[in-house]
């Protein structure tokens, strides 16, 4: 496994059945930073037989099985390492980030030159994340996903935002909890978590507005998370973050003010600054958010490919060496519905996948 400043990647090889002396390779790599992640594999599936297909697949499958026990275990030591780390630590009274940000110290603790911050899961300290004037970085192997930081203060609202020191001016201008979820990518996650942990507050995610960046990343994933989530989104009146509004000299508190989401349209110059970045239900089959239809003629197969579909997308199946992102399934069924359940059995047999635990939800009777 390799990993740099913003990405990671993983290597495998496999027998190739149908080329012997051959191998297939799978890479499979990703962005910490905004939480992409994609799959490659020496031999493409366009032209394939469909067991040949079906056989990449199933190395690819194996290819992600292999990635999350090993990540599992290395997180694991590293969540234990970084324990120890901390509670030999003292605390930030000052550091130069600190004063550069204008910001206190929140809990952070020093390691040489260093402020550190615990990078948490609701099972404790599972790394740790090392600050500089002019760099970060966390502890290798440490586990990020999911994880973040929680900044205590009053609980009526709760904020959930990027990196530490938009955490701490948040927590400064209003004295509100605030959750650092430590990058663009982790924010849904760190979101949903946060309404789990506070039910009965007002949820806004403080986004990043990252202009210079292609894509946008900051806007394009609070705006995500925010949405995904059934909460409020806020943004600087000046890029990139709430922090570099305070150092601007900017009113931050009044800055945290919601916009009215209950307006019918949009300006055409608020349309054509929204992001727009293509994210795959199914790759290069089914884009995320959208709405689509299966059609042909009677008998054709519509419902097994609609079947296979849902199957894929609520197991995280790959679908016919297409990437799946996985997610939940609701399938109404318009007609067939007593021979539903023999259809799913019949596909979990085949592809030896269990459904059990798959959060798909059928209708009762035909609809």
């Amino acid at each position: 496994e390799e990993r740099g400043d913003a990405g990671w990647a993983i290597y495998f090889e496999f027998p190739d059945k149908y080329n012997p002396g051959g191998n297939i390779s799978v890479g499979i790599y990703g962005d910490w930073r905004t939480g992409a992640r994609e799959t490659w594999t020496s031999k493409r599936a366009e032209g394939m037989s469909h067991e040949e297909s079906a056989a990449l697949a199933s190395l690819i499958e194996e290819a992600n099985r292999r990635r999350k026990a090993a990540q599992a275990a290395i997180h694991a030591e590293t969540a234990t390492k970084a324990q120890a780390e901390w509670d030999g630590l003292q605390p930030a009274n000052a550091h130069l980030y600190l004063t550069a940000k204008h910001i206190s110290p929140h809990g952070a603790r020093i390691k040489g030159d260093a402020l550190v911050v615990p990078v948490c899961d609701a099972g404790g300290i599972v790394s740790l994340q090392y600050i500089w004037p002019d760099r970060k970085r966390f502890m290798t192997g440490g586990k990020t996903g999911g994880c973040y930081y929680i900044i205590s203060g009053t609980e009526n609202t709760v904020y959930v935002c990027e990196g530490f020191a938009t955490g701490a001016t948040l927590a400064e201008a209003t004295g509100a909890t605030v959750y650092v979820a430590f990058n663009a990518g982790n924010l849904l996650d760190v979101t949903q978590a946060a309404k789990v942990a506070w039910p009965q507050a007002r949820l806004i995610v403080a986004g990043d507005d990252d202009v210079a960046a292609a894509g946008n990343p900051g806007r394009t994933k609070a705006t995500a998370a925010a949405e995904l989530s059934g909460c409020e989104v806020v943004f600087p009146s000046v890029p990139t973050d709430f922090n570099d509004m305070a150092c601007a000299g900017h009113d931050v508190a009044g800055g945290l003010i919601p916009p009215n989401k209950n307006r019918l349209f949009l300006s055409i110059t608020e349309l054509l600054a929204m992001p727009e970045k293509i994210e795959w239900t199914v790759h290069n089959v089914i884009e995320r958010d959208t709405f689509g239809m299966i059609f042909g003629a009677s008998g054709a197969g519509k419902s097994f490919v609609a079947i296979d579909l849902a199957a894929c997308i609520g197991t995280g199946k790959a679908w016919h060496g297409r990437n799946v992102s996985q997610g939940a399934v609701i399938y109404i069924a318009g007609e067939g519905s007593k021979g539903i359940k023999r259809r799913f059995r019949a596909w979990s047999m085949h592809h030896k996948v269990s459904l059990e635990s798959a959060p798909i939800h059928i209708s009762r009777n035909a609809i």
